[in-house]
């Protein structure tokens, strides 16, 4: 009868302490420490004249910033869209798992005299434009900062200031104009652009510095059929925006082990 007794004990203490842990599991109330310790998205410096470019601003941590940073926002492109574009378009980068890769790195691009084609691609998917209206897109390279770089002990370093050069260098896609079905179907590949530092014969190249620092922007306009009454209308920008995964240092051979080994 005792034994029987300490048995029914026992049991009911297993099953309160079941209880009690499932409880304390069931109800044990979110931890906040998760939201504290996420970095800050990325951050841009805004000029004073509003129409001048927007540069990204990073003033800690290595030169490229961290991919954590770009993962951590989820979706980059609703951090750095300028103006007021159609709600319904919709642009993303492609590859950009890569981007990110070579980002954390520090990503260098190969520029010669012939010109050469950029690793990783500019490619995106776009959805949202008008099937029949024509559109034109863009690539615009822009110089990311006021500073020459210099590859010091495993990183990139400012060492002076930039040479004198265009504030962007412009790329048309060469199936321009086109529909907005074609560039749907079809995607914004700019694999055919090539970048040189042949200053005195770029030719459709486009002209970059090397070791200077820059990044991508990409522009779409829409072409206005002209009318019979009225004269032609100037293509109309539609929508324009930064990638600052694609920042990029031009070099004339890879400086950085790692970013050569991830090119290859």
């Amino acid at each position: 009868m005792q034994r029987k007794q300490e048995g029914e004990t026992r049991e009911a203490v297993e099953v309160s302490a079941t209880v009690e842990v499932s409880t304390i599991v069931s109800c044990k109330p979110r931890s906040k420490s998760n939201d504290a310790s996420r970095p800050a998205p990325i951050s841009w410096t805004e000029p004073e004249d509003s129409s001048a470019t927007p540069i990204p601003s990073k003033t800690e941590g290595p030169l490229f910033g961290c991919c954590s940073v770009l993962r951590s926002t989820g979706n980059v492109e609703q951090l750095n869209r300028r103006g007021c574009f159609p709600e319904q378009l919709v642009v993303s980068l492609e590859h950009r798992s890569l981007w990110q890769e070579f980002f954390c790195r520090g990503t260098e691009m190969i520029v010669n005299r012939a010109g050469r084609r950029m690793f990783p691609c500019f490619t995106l998917s776009v959805s949202g434009l008008k099937p029949k209206a024509k559109y034109t897109m863009i690539c615009e390279i822009y110089l990311a900062d006021s500073h020459r770089f210099k590859f010091i002990n495993t990183q990139w370093m400012p060492v002076g200031s930039a040479e004198a050069q265009p504030e962007k260098s412009t790329y048309v896609h060469p199936d321009s104009p086109n529909t907005g079905a074609f560039w749907m179907r079809q995607g914004i590949s700019f694999k055919k652009l090539k970048i040189t530092n042949n200053k005195e014969k770029p030719n459709e190249n486009v002209l970059l510095y090397s070791m200077h620092k820059y990044y991508a922007r990409l522009v779409i306009t829409e072409v206005k059929k002209a009318s019979s009454n009225k004269e032609a209308q100037p293509p109309r920008v539609i929508y324009q925006e930064d990638f600052p995964e694609t920042t990029f240092i031009a070099v004339t051979a890879y400086q950085n082990e790692e970013v050569y080994m991830l090119s290859q």
